[in-house]
């Protein structure tokens, strides 16, 4: 047992978030997670509050298990947790059941819980800019400079000491996780300091539904306005626009208008414009005539050196012995690196205790121990697929292109690309000798979807469990 069940619940949501983060896509943590809290425990059962009754069902039938599981790891006399909704001043109550029990809904007092004083601070609407949708904690300051980074940073303080004569349009590339939207919202940040032009922060997959929401409520007008009367825009995620011809036919016309007006205009993808699959030309064209700067991977000393400024941030001592494992664990994603901090100092400051190397190691053993994959042979991939997905296997490899195949296709052809490295020419010839862009284009479209489709990636994580079962 990690504590006492006597431990305040803003601790114990606090680890237990950690875990979670580390075990859901940052989408869904953000959505489904972020607003939720702990409020109040009764014996072996914790109550869980959350804002809306959408969000008390996707937990219940979604992250059940994934919640359970975080806090008993935090303390195993947990065995319940309830879900509770909070609005307008009342709770909506769940009762506690054992599986497959009926489920049973009653109103509970109209006074709502008080919140927990060791409750850690949420992301407040104090830390957003509503009419920018800016975080303001984004900052320049707060963005910690290396090699990987370091023409990226300083294009991006270019911009914001002269918006629309700099580097215009300025697209930014780089893996998940690397800071890429941080580096966005400190230009606006640092120009909203200073100066009072119009910016609106966006992502890629919010502009979308804001167009099909003005399509279908006949308010394209006030779309256009609201997207073309400012100086600066930002949109972050662009590579989701891959396939989606109105809402690029919006994005390109919306570019035209603003940069022909001299504003600003800043990008970011997870790959450079030309490797965008199905991006329409022209905005590609728009995309590549500007400034272009990738993101890499943080070399060793600068991830310490993240560490480091978010202990700061903390007002938390870590010893360099133990920034140093950290860091040395986690090489490609930012976020989880401070993920692992997250749940280390929520654990220490519970113990009131300053961190020690080999209690880091055993808090953290459960990531990092995994024992490295062998390559799984071809045929048991294909079988994995074909089983999940309830397929013939000369549907899987051949040529038939049924929307209830194309799909498994791509996704056996990611899997035999990240799990035994396999070539696209290599992969193409296993799929009835097809060429090696489509297993390219394949492969990236599960990649970029896995991050924001929850039912995808429970596919793939149940393939990979059968896959190295039967491998086994």
């Amino acid at each position: 047992m990690l504590v006492s069940p006597h431990t305040d619940l803003g601790s114990l949501w606090r680890i237990a978030l950690g875990d979670i983060e580390l075990s859901v896509s940052k989408a869904h943590f953000a959505t489904w997670f972020k607003q939720a809290s702990l409020a109040r425990r009764e014996e072996d059962l914790v109550v869980v509050a959350v804002s809306n009754i959408f969000t008390r069902e996707w937990l219940e039938n979604k992250y059940h298990q994934v919640i359970l599981a975080s806090l008993q790891r935090v303390d195993p006399t947990i065995q319940r947790i309830r879900y509770e909704v909070s609005a307008h001043g009342a709770v909506l109550q769940r009762r506690a059941l054992p599986l497959g029990e009926t489920i049973l809904y009653k109103r509970a007092s109209t006074t709502p819980p008080t919140p927990n004083s060791a409750e850690p601070p949420r992301e407040s609407e104090s830390q957003w800019d509503k009419a920018s949708n800016l975080n303001v904690r984004y900052t320049f300051e707060t963005f910690v400079v290396g090699a990987h980074n370091e023409l990226a940073h300083a294009c991006a303080q270019a911009v914001a000491r002269r918006p629309g004569e700099a580097y215009n349009p300025l697209f930014l590339y780089g893996g998940v996780g690397l800071g890429k939207t941080h580096l966005l919202q400190a230009v606006g940040n640092a120009v909203l300091g200073k100066s009072s032009l119009r910016i609106r922060y966006v992502t890629s997959e919010k502009f979308m539904h804001e167009l099909i929401t003005a399509i279908q409520t006949k308010t394209q007008y006030n779309f256009r306005d609201r997207y073309r009367a400012v100086d600066i825009l930002i949109v972050d995620d662009v590579q989701f626009l891959a396939g989606k011809e109105k809402t690029q036919d919006e994005l390109f016309h919306t570019f035209n208008e603003l940069y022909g007006a001299g504003k600003q205009l800043v990008f970011s993808s997870d790959r450079p414009p030309k490797a965008i699959a199905t991006l329409e030309e022209r905005l590609r064209s728009r995309f590549e005539g500007g400034m272009i700067a990738d993101i890499g991977a943080p070399d060793l000393e600068t991830r310490i050196a993240i560490l480091n400024a978010k202990c700061t941030i903390r007002k938390a001592h870590v010893p360099e012995s133990v920034l140093t494992y950290i860091a040395a664990q986690v090489a490609n994603n930012i976020r989880e690196l401070e993920g692992c901090l997250n749940r280390v100092l929520a654990y220490f400051e519970l113990q009131g205790t300053v961190p020690d190397l080999e209690r880091t190691k055993e808090l953290l053993s459960n990531l990092f121990s995994q024992p490295k994959r062998t390559r799984v042979h071809t045929d048991l991939v294909l079988e994995a697929v074909r089983s999940h997905y309830h397929l013939d296997l000369s549907d899987l490899v051949g040529k038939s292109r049924r929307k209830q195949v194309v799909l498994p296709r791509q996704v056996a052809m990611y899997l035999l690309r990240s799990e035994n490295q396999f070539s696209f020419p290599a992969i193409g010839a296993i799929f009835g000798g097809r060429d090696h862009t489509t297993a390219m284009h394949a492969c990236g479209k599960v990649g970029e979807h896995l991050e924001r489709n929850e039912v995808l990636r429970q596919d793939v994580v149940a393939i990979r469990q059968k896959l190295y079962i039967s491998a086994e």
